[in-house]
């Protein structure tokens, strides 16, 4: 098992290759559980096919809920998911944040296909279990989808609202001499907004020695998409995050970024008091809703925030976070902790008043 990792920005092609020969087994991993569950799930398959009245399903086609309910009869995910889960778990060098795995937290069967984004994929879990534990491209594809998904975001400018607001935030703390600019992207994924964080110091005239950005994941998997700008399996996205990060790295975000993989509702994930703090596309959402875990993550900025500092708080991707129960419940947790609060078009500003 490979230790917590920190990284830097570098975009060689050989950076990439080397992290990605430490983090995944490479050939044929198909061992002798794998190809028992590879029979046993084609067996259900094979009922399936011969018995459910629905069609099969294929890439693109609208799931109807007599489709789930069908899949479910016959090819339940409690039966499915311990073997891709255990696929994972072998396919890795590291421990994989598993809950973000599609076939643990949808519906049935055809909804976690659809989440894999991967029209090559098949609908015969025992075949698509085979394929992947056997072919290492096609596995590292899988992986990616998994734990690189672009349902958390996958692209840069998801919230100028907020970029327009920490700028002007900047810009005065500039004014005002403020130096040695300490930023937290927390839950930073494969880090296009940690990026933008360091485009937007850079623009405010920060010299890069003066600032250091924290961006934080879980998913080691993230923090090299972070870094190298490397999608396995994925070249034009690939492309893409390059097209924006690399300049920015060039122009001294390199210096000021150090992505680390953390926990943030662990004190281990915190480095020092910083100036601000953002935390976009977790809070309130399936993966961090449950009430004293976000009184935890509240009390851990709290405590690495400096005085007066800021933390910045939005989301897009969860529609339910932003109710007015959840909004109320959430401001009261910030201001438990000392934090006043104030709604800025996207989502909200807490800052701090403790000392």
């Amino acid at each position: 098992m490979i230790e917590k990792i920190v990284l830097t920005p570098d975009f060689s092609t050989d950076a990439a290759k080397t992290i990605f020969g430490d983090l995944f087994h490479k050939g044929n991993i198909l061992d002798l559980y794998l190809e028992q569950q590879c029979k046993k799930l084609k067996n259900l398959f094979k009922v399936f096919a011969s018995t459910s009245p629905v069609p099969e399903w294929s890439y693109g086609i609208v799931i109807t809920d007599e489709m789930r309910k069908q899949s479910e009869l016959y090819l339940p995910l409690a039966e499915i998911a311990p073997a891709f889960n255990y696929l994972c778990l072998t396919a890795c060098k590291y421990k994989p944040f598993l809950e973000v795995l599609p076939l643990n937290c949808s519906l049935s069967w055809v909804d976690a296909l659809v989440k894999f984004k991967m029209p090559e994929i098949s609908f015969n879990p025992g075949k698509l279990l085979y394929n992947i534990s056997t072919d290492e491209k096609l596995r590292q594809r899988f992986l990616a989808s998994v734990f690189l998904p672009l349902r958390y975001g996958g692209n840069f400018g998801r919230y100028p609202k907020q970029s327009k607001f920490l700028q002007n935030r900047l810009k005065t703390m500039n004014t005002k001499g403020i130096k040695n600019i300490r930023i937290l992207d927390a839950a930073c994924g494969s880090g296009e907004g940690t990026y933008e964080v360091a485009k937007i110091l850079i623009e405010t005239g920060f010299a890069p020695e003066e600032c250091q950005i924290d961006g934080i994941t879980i998913e080691p998997l993230e923090l090299v998409a972070a870094a190298y700008g490397e999608f396995p399996g994925y070249p034009d996205r690939s492309s893409e995050f390059r097209k924006f990060a690399e300049p920015i790295a060039r122009s001294g975000g390199d210096r000021m970024i150090k992505f680390r993989q953390g926990d943030i509702s662990s004190k281990t994930a915190y480095k020092g008091k910083y100036d601000i703090i953002i935390c976009n596309g977790l809070l309130g959402g399936p993966l961090l809703h449950k009430v004293d875990n976000l009184k935890k993550v509240a009390n851990l900025f709290a405590t690495h925030l400096k005085y007066g500092g800021t933390v910045l708080v939005a989301n897009h991707f969860h529609s339910g976070w932003n109710r007015p129960d959840n909004v109320t419940g959430l401001i009261n947790m910030f201001k438990q902790q000392g934090f006043s609060a104030t709604s800025i078009e996207e989502g909200f500003c807490f800052t701090s008043n403790a000392k």
